[in-house]
């Protein structure tokens, strides 16, 4: 009798994460990444940088949803959900890296290994398990490889507040264009070189913007959207 009720258990359990989930019951909250199984290895986030938050958003102008995947550094996925599937697939950018404190090569490689979680199997499809229990929020993606990334929210953004401040820009590096994704109007956008001089400065007046980049040189600027902080990418 106890073999049968374990039995049971397991089949429910499986077929408790085997349920569609909408992929609207992902937005909005404060994913943290908790760890990553690869090759069977457990590999937890090394201190001492604060993990930071990976949110997943929905850009309408390109009908698709965006990822962006952080511990140090981020990466955005541009994502499409497989219809009657818990699964996906992306094109995704990758970011360089940067740090370079207390503890930095055990950083830079759990970033590494994050970033290339996606980067290696671009196209391909990702699954992945949502499950809620007890107003905390748990979310796990599967690559091809079968490695593991393991998230965690205890909050629930609001959708305001969360929609209205994120600005998209990518990719990083850029070759040609880069891209300004976000739900306010870009009223300002300015690009410094290294040296904090203004090399562009434009007004579009609108929600989505893209900038052609092509005669610029290569090397690292910073781009400020409405006079907010600005960030780092690199033109090839």
């Amino acid at each position: 009798m106890k073999k049968l009720y374990i039995l049971i258990f397991t089949t429910v359990t499986t077929l408790s994460f085997s349920q569609i989930s909408n992929p609207q019951q992902l937005l909005n909250k404060d994913w943290r990444l908790e760890k990553i199984i690869k090759a069977g290895t457990e590999m937890l986030p090394p201190p001492p940088v604060t993990i930071l938050q990976s949110d997943l958003t929905y850009i309408s102008s390109l009908d698709k949803y965006s990822f962006y995947p952080r511990y140090y550094n981020s990466g955005n996925c541009l994502m499409t959900f497989v219809a009657g599937e818990n699964a996906f697939t992306f094109d995704y950018s990758q970011v360089p890296f940067i740090y370079s404190g207390e503890n930095a090569e055990a950083v830079n490689n759990f970033d590494k290994m994050m970033l290339n979680f996606y980067l290696d199997y671009r196209t391909q499809k990702y699954y992945y398990d949502y499950n809620e229990s007890g107003g905390v929020y748990f979310m796990t993606i599967t690559n091809p490889a079968g490695d593991k990334m393991y998230f965690k929210s205890l909050v629930e953004l609001a959708s305001a507040e969360s929609q209205m401040n994120r600005v998209r820009l990518y990719p990083n590096p850029v070759s040609d264009y880069i891209q300004i994704d976000t739900q306010q109007y870009i009223n300002s956008v300015k690009i410094t070189d290294a040296a904090g001089e203004i090399i562009l400065s434009e007004s579009p007046k609108k929600k989505n913007h893209q900038i052609n980049l092509q005669k610029l040189p290569g090397g690292i600027y910073y781009i400020s959207i409405n006079n907010e902080k600005a960030d780092r990418f690199i033109k090839k």
